[in-house]
């Protein structure tokens, strides 16, 4: 049965990402149970909103001014991140307990980019820009095409979701309009992640190894029924407000309760 809109599916999203972030910020006052509980919901998230970007990608009019957000947002989040985490050194102290406990993922790489779903979504929503660019246009306009791509495919290393991310979004991209071909492309890539991590003897339900669960993020984009929802403008910057929000307070309270 279609019974989700857009704007429903991104809550959904929003519920399983916030405990699936709690888990991973209130880890050492959780049990193993508990935890890998709350990370398995979170499995579903990434899925639903790369489906959700590909909509957006062929539902807005100003595929470059969608794109630009993202980017805006993106690097918005990086500086934030590098902000608050620079003050709660400053005026906590660079946590020995707070960084053992495996939360320097928050503050690896670029300040942000472990745990900025805009960068990734960004990096693809770029990437569909030129797919879509290079099949409208001759031959000798292509390399411009190429050098803007390669670079981008190489941020894959490094962002949110990875390949994978990429492959799941291509296949929702390409077979856009027709839905068993969609799902049978994403349910493929999920398949072969999860026999790659297999392949490198990792367990199944921990760490990387679980990312095989995005596969029940099936069922919810099967209920989408095409409709986008609310067209206010607080529908359409909740994401963009809510997502840095969450993660800066769950943050600080880590740090605060770590320095007490």
């Amino acid at each position: 049965m279609k019974k989700f809109n857009a704007f429903q599916l991104k809550i959904i999203a929003v519920v399983l990402m916030v405990v699936d972030h709690v888990a991973e910020f209130a880890q050492p006052a959780l049990s193993e149970t508990a935890y890998y509980a709350m990370r398995y919901a979170g499995r579903l998230v990434f899925p639903i909103f790369l489906f959700l970007l590909v909509e957006s990608f062929f539902n807005t009019s100003h595929q470059g001014r969608y794109v630009q957000r993202l980017w805006i947002w993106a690097l918005g989040m990086m500086a934030g991140s590098y902000a608050l985490i620079r003050l709660c050194d400053s005026l906590l102290g660079r946590t020995d307990a707070f960084y053992a406990q495996g939360y320097v993922e928050f503050d690896r790489l670029f300040y942000g980019v472990g745990n900025n779903i805009f960068l990734s979504l960004a990096c693809i929503a770029t990437v569909l820009v030129c797919v879509t660019a290079w099949k409208n246009t001759q031959s000798k306009s292509r390399w411009r095409i190429f050098c803007t791509l390669a670079p981008l495919l190489v941020a894959f290393f490094v962002v949110e979701g990875r390949y994978p991310g990429l492959y799941m979004a291509l296949a929702f991209f390409i077979w856009h309009g027709k839905p068993v071909r969609q799902y049978f492309a994403f349910a493929c890539v999920v398949a072969i992640t999860a026999l790659i991590h297999v392949g490198l003897g990792e367990n199944m339900f921990v760490a990387d190894g679980y990312n095989w669960m995005m596969v029940f993020a099936l069922p919810l984009i099967m209920m989408y029924n095409g409709e986008r929802g609310p067209h206010t403008k607080s529908a359409k910057y909740f994401f963009y407000i809510f997502y840095p929000a969450h993660l800066w307070i769950l943050y600080i309270i880590a740090r605060v309760a770590l320095w007490r």
